[in-house]
């Protein structure tokens, strides 16, 4: 028995032992005596590793080694003639008054280079004595060290991580373009830069590592609940207990039935519904309005999509034509890959006629020019919706679907306010208002406002995630609108099989940070680690930036999934869930640093509150400030509202907070396991949200209350023990935590998270 233990243990340690891999750093970036480096920056490196390790105590061996590192290259640490390092690759060198003189830097000054193999760029001066190559990284880790110790005197501490940031590339626009100190063995990182900087500045400075911090978290997203009204039907039907069954047996069958009764019930009531608003509602077209891409195609196949169930259990008939308005193809040659979504949707009708609500689109966004928002004339738009709408006959009799930006819908709602409307809000809510006056953009916020009220029938107004739901409520002083999860149905016929296909390929998705200088350093700095490590992570990389429109089918075929976003709710993610393709993403901390070389979505759209702050008891629960500037905003405040997107709460996620650890994820993953997951999660969450659908629509049509998509219990409502249900680890952590809602009239999410920023 015992040589069978010792057996499986042998192998499952050579199992362990053949997924293991080692994977090098470019030289360039450990400051390697290999890679013309002094073994100065070795030994110093090796030192500070060893202090990080212990939590960075005062050390004045490391402190004295870092002061003599600063000391040398003192004309680079200080900043006196280091305007950044961007220069050093676009630009030549200038002094302060921007003058065009010989730079101030020394012999041989390396800016994450390598020489010959061309990973990096080396600046040659003829000035003073060679002090060989600097190393950026080692500069930046002095930096660190010196902060570290002058934070116990309050000596001006910031300045040294202003330094820093200023070494990594910071930009006025908050971009770092060599943020990479975590893809290295040097202890530095960024976001302990960060954090500290923020502390630096206030009243009390004090020095904290990110990992050792638990943060607050603004809330859990609302959890479905028991549809209402089943359990009184259940508890009102007769009993029909048996007595020749043990009593536990007896409630297990009579459970058991009354369920079976209740599921009968409800269908018969349900198609019955159906069949009794066929006519009225569900043979309609419909019209979707909005930039045509994911975020058009999601509730447009979800209201298709409960159809099709209520078809399954012959309530229905036929099926109707969805007809996309707003589609930027092809006047816009960035976008031209939009084209070609239509060819693989069935419902979707191909319109090649001129579309009155593109023209407007670009009125509010010039798409050639990064999305930048530009001034627009409110009455020359409503002018011509208004002719579109009359003039378009089709558009007026189908149901309107608004998928944003949402001033397109509230203009919509203007010019027909009796029209039934479904806003389906996944864009940042000011978006095209940018520009605009205040007058203009108050107007149309105090519109939406009225829009989003539950008890304003004709407009119904939806979030696709909890994140947006939160901030709307925030941005329009009012409760959260309801939240109906993504479910990508539109993709659901292409399911991952990238093992059988392409297994070495590795599909990077779509987004605009790889358009953007920090996205081109990530690529070349990847580039360099895949070169170092050719034979233990023998991939290829595919950037979907490069190739245009990728079909479903195509990217069914991956390894797997790269998705760095630009923004919280891009679409690509729950389309990688419904097709089972294996989902990489950055951690938090790293999210939070590359988010802010992207001026586009939620996390960047500074805007003030429509009218005073909030104090109303749908935002008390809510301890920290919604994240609307990154680029200004607390770590903590924003790396807490990140904790409420789809990527932190959705399970089977692959994160990865480095380059090497992306990487070793890339080759040592079991990725049927994972997308056996997701294919899991994604299924149990279809039945639910497709039945919350046709709830939505049947309340629309008859104007009654509808069901909640995500049910919340009123503030100060007695909570039932049904209500209260859910899982043993879910209540045990809101009891220890005090994070349920049932602490928040007593004020304990408060005290805590008073207690937490004390602690930092």
């Amino acid at each position: 028995m015992l040589g069978i233990v010792l057996s499986t243990l042998v192998g499952v340690l050579q199992a362990a032992q053949a997924v293991e891999i080692r994977l090098a750093t470019p030289g360039f970036l450990e400051c390697s005596e290999e890679a013309g480096f002094s073994s100065t920056w070795t030994a110093f490196r090796r030192l500070a590793s060893s202090s990080a390790q212990n939590g960075w105590p005062l050390d004045p061996e490391l402190a004295l080694a870092a002061a003599n590192l600063l000391e040398r290259f003192d004309d680079v640490s200080t900043g006196r003639s280091w305007v950044h390092p961007a220069g050093a690759v676009w630009e030549s060198f200038r002094t302060y008054d921007s003058k065009q003189e010989v730079p101030l830097l020394p012999p041989d000054l390396q800016v994450m280079a390598s020489g010959a193999a061309g990973d990096g760029w080396l600046i040659r001066n003829q000035r003073g004595p060679a002090r060989g190559h600097v190393c950026l990284y080692g500069l930046v880790t002095a930096l660190f060290v010196a902060y570290r110790h002058a934070v116990p005197r309050n000596e001006d501490a910031d300045r040294h991580l202003q330094l820093v940031l200023w070494l990594l590339g910071a930009t006025a626009g908050g971009e770092q373009l060599f943020d990479f100190m975590e893809s290295t063995s040097w202890p530095v990182r960024s976001i302990d830069v960060e954090l500290n900087l923020e502390l630096a500045k206030s009243e009390r400075p004090r020095f904290v590592q990110f990992s050792r911090l638990r943060l607050l978290n603004v809330g859990s997203p609302p959890k479905a609940l028991p549809e209402r009204g089943l359990g009184s039907l259940c508890l009102a039907l007769p009993d029909l207990a048996v007595t020749f069954l043990r009593p536990g047996l007896c409630r297990f069958f009579l459970a058991t039935f009354c369920v079976l009764i209740c599921s009968l019930y409800l269908e018969c009531v349900i198609c019955f519904i159906s069949l009794r608003t066929t006519a009225a509602f569900f043979s309609r077209c419909f019209s979707v309005f909005g930039i045509h891409g994911a975020t058009s195609l999601e509730p447009a196949s979800a209201v298709l999509g409960a159809q099709k169930a209520a078809q399954s259990s012959g309530c229905m008939s036929s099926s109707p034509k969805v007809r996309f308005y707003g589609h930027p193809c092809p006047s816009y040659a960035k976008t031209q890959y939009l084209c070609e979504w239509p060819k693989v949707l069935p419902f979707a009708e191909v319109r090649h006629d001129a579309d009155p609500i593109e023209e407007l689109l670009q009125t509010l966004v010039d798409f050639a020019d990064e999305h930048v928002e530009q001034e627009w004339s409110l009455h020359d738009s409503l002018t011509l919706l208004f002719r579109f709408v009359q003039a378009d006959s089709a558009a007026r009799r189908s149901f309107w679907i608004c998928s944003g930006p949402a001033v397109l819908c509230a203009m919509l709602h203007i010019v027909e306010p009796t029209h039934s409307l479904l806003v389906w809000h996944c864009r940042h809510l000011l978006d095209g208002l940018g520009a605009q006056t205040n007058g203009t953009s108050t107007a149309l916020l105090g519109l939406l406002r009225t829009m989003a009220s539950p008890a304003r029938p004709p407009c119904y107004f939806l979030s696709c995630e909890a994140f947006a739901a939160k901030q709307v409520a925030w941005q329009l002083t009012m409760p959260e609108p309801q939240v109906q999860k993504r479910l990508a149905l539109y993709v659901e016929q292409y399911k991952w099989e990238g093992l059988q296909g392409r297994p070495t390929d590795v599909l990077v998705l779509r987004s605009m940070l790889w358009s953007r200088v920090p996205g081109m350093y990530f690529r070349a700095v990847l580039q360099a680690f895949l070169r170092e490590n050719s034979q233990a992570v023998a991939l290829n990389f595919r950037f979907a930036n490069d190739v245009g429109f990728v079909p479903y089918s195509d990217m069914a075929l991956h390894r797997c999934g790269v998705l760095v976003p630009n923004d919280l709710t891009m679409s690509a993610f729950s389309e990688a869930f419904a097709m089972g393709l294996p989902l990489f993403l950055p951690s938090d901390e790293w999210l939070y640093r590359l988010q802010k070389s992207v001026p586009y979505g939620f996390m960047v759209h500074g805007t003030s509150l429509l009218f005073a702050a909030p104090d109303h008891d749908g935002l008390q629960s809510s301890s920290l400030p919604p994240a609307w500037h990154e680029k200004s905003q607390s770590v903590l405040a924003v790396m807490s509202w990140l904790r409420l997107s789809d990527f932190s709460t959705w399970p089977a996620t692959l994160r990865f907070s480095s380059i090497p650890d992306l990487l070793e994820g890339l080759v040592t993953t079991d990725f049927r396991s994972v997308s056996h997951r997701m294919l899991r999660w994604t299924s149990a969450k279809k039945d639910e949200t497709l039945r919350r659908w046709a709830g939505l629509l049947r309340g629309m049509h008859d104007g009654s209350a509808w069901s909640d998509s995500e049910p919340r219990m009123e503030h100060g409502a007695k909570q039932s023990e049904e209500v209260m249900d859910s899982s043993r680890d879910d209540l045990l952590y809101a009891a220890l935590a005090c994070e349920h809602e049932t602490f928040d009239k007593f004020g304990w999410p408060s005290f805590r998270a008073v207690l937490e920023m004390d602690a930092v």
